[in-house]
């Protein structure tokens, strides 16, 4: 069983490093096959200029995605959000009626008109 736990976590490392080397604007093939790039790296993420993605991003404390919903559909009774975490982890969540009605509980009535108005809010937009 440690041997397959390995093999996916090292499935989910290269994944990670290779997303990495994508926001660095870096191609892991061709580095990870011991060929030069001498055309510079730029400092941070931002500095690529990324054309924004279709979808919800939920962002950490430190501008970070954490997760980009590209989907969400109608299975059944449920809803499902599909997505990536951390950028590189395909993810498929499942919302019940149960947890639904939970979310609205834990929001509240101001937090729920906050929520409401956040679309026409300015500012905040990457």
């Amino acid at each position: 069983m440690s041997q397959s736990y390995d093999i996916v976590a090292m499935g989910a490392a290269r994944a990670t490093a290779i997303r990495m080397f994508e926001q660095l604007g870096m191609d892991f093939s061709s580095v990870a096959k011991g060929a030069r790039q001498d055309s510079g790296v730029p400092a941070t993420a931002k500095a690529l200029n990324q054309p924004t993605k279709e979808g919800m991003v939920l962002r950490g404390p430190a501008d970070e995605e954490l997760i980009h919903a590209e989907s969400l559909q109608r299975v059944g009774n449920e809803r499902v959000i599909k997505g990536k975490s951390f950028g590189t982890m395909p993810m498929e969540a499942r919302l019940d009626a149960a947890s639904a009605r939970a979310g609205l509980k834990m929001l509240g009535a101001s937090r729920l008109a906050f929520l409401a108005s956040l679309p026409f809010r300015t500012g905040g937009a990457r």
